[in-house]
């Protein structure tokens, strides 16, 4: 609709400024069937010097008012770039907490399914008989067990021998759910969240 105003307001001017010419070419066109006289044409267009220095200064003045609308037009856009600015301010802004939320929700979607995965490696370990936690509570007899046959060792190095022994003879049943619990706390030691 808007193009339609612009199209239409410019058929206007162009009407009015085709109806002027039209005009002061008839006037002119006029004067030379008026003045048929030569002797009479040099008295007839010094009768016309004042309004032409009147024209001339209605020019001058029309020039001036242009000149303060141009001023004025270029005030009202550098109002609206710097409006433009603060609002691309306010975008920048939000975008980077659209960002921030994304990221975050990508790390808790992650998470969940790190942890859904070893939620079902737990249920699925598998140790002589027993299944899912049992099998937890099997092996850490074992891994007990052994640790009350080594005796009066410095207790740093009594725990890395423990483990490893038991880590080798069950490797099979618990390396899986390591894996897993190693990958959950890296991936959380890794993230860039703050929570």
């Amino acid at each position: 609709m808007s193009e339609s105003k612009d199209e239409l307001n410019k058929s206007i001017s162009w009407g009015w400024l085709i109806v002027v010419l039209i005009m002061v070419l008839l006037l002119w066109s006029a004067n030379y069937f008026i003045l048929n006289d030569n002797s009479q044409k040099g008295v007839y267009g010094d009768m016309f010097g004042a309004v032409n220095a009147l024209f001339s200064g209605f020019a001058f003045v029309g020039v001036i008012y242009a000149i303060l609308l141009q001023r004025k037009e270029l005030e009202l856009q550098r109002i609206e770039l710097a409006q433009t600015r603060e609002e691309l301010e306010g975008q920048k802004l939000e975008m980077r907490l659209q960002n921030k939320t994304l990221r975050k929700q990508a790390f808790e979607n992650t998470f969940f399914q790190l942890l859904t995965l070893h939620t079902d490696i737990t249920t699925s370990l598998k140790f002589n008989r027993s299944e899912g936690k049992e099998a937890f509570t099997e092996l850490f007899h074992g891994l007990s067990n052994n640790w009350l046959v080594r005796g009066n060792v410095d207790e740093l190095v009594k725990i890395n021998l423990n483990y490893l022994e038991f880590y080798k003879v069950n490797s099979a049943y618990i390396g899986h759910y390591f894996r897993s619990l190693y990958n959950i706390f890296k991936f959380i030691d890794q993230s860039e969240n703050e929570n």
